[in-house]
């Protein structure tokens, strides 16, 4: 791992704490402001900006799977938004809910939540032009209620 990817790491470990603490702990109204608008910004995705969020996407999903805690969807859409907006990317990040017979659940933790109430699944994922940097498995499956640009 170069110096670049572990400064990456680091970072995304870092944002998606402080997405897990804010999910966590705090209202939405306290840190929608972060995500974004709801109004769709026009732009275009440049080439580097498409390298940039894939590495973006790689590094988030490697360090998901190092912290100490369970990384689902929406922290790790919000720590990847954060990361992309520093570099002045757009993205968009998009709540969605489908029934959870129709449902591909990232986890065996939300398997067995519905499990246990089989009402609605929930997801989040982001998107930049047409690249789904997190959330990618099974996204299709879910209709998004709420998108932040």
């Amino acid at each position: 791992m170069d110096q670049e990817e572990r400064s990456l790491l680091i970072e995304a470990m870092f944002y998606l704490a402080l997405a897990r603490f804010c999910v966590r702990f705090l209202p939405l109204k306290w840190y929608v402001n972060s995500l974004g608008t709801e109004k769709e910004a026009p732009y275009q995705l440049t080439h580097e900006s498409a390298l940039v969020s894939k590495s973006i996407s790689k590094v988030i999903r490697k360090a998901a799977n190092n912290v100490p805690w369970n990384a689902v969807c929406l922290p790790k859409a919000i720590a990847a938004k954060w990361m992309l907006r520093k570099r002045h990317i757009p993205s968009m990040l998009f709540l969605g809910v489908s029934s959870s017979n129709e449902a591909v659940l990232e986890n065996d933790a939300q398997q067995e939540m519905i499990r246990n109430k089989p009402q609605l699944a929930a997801h989040a994922w982001l998107k930049t032009g047409d690249m789904v940097v997190t959330g990618k498995n099974g996204h299709e499956k879910f209709t998004p209620l709420k998108t932040f640009y």
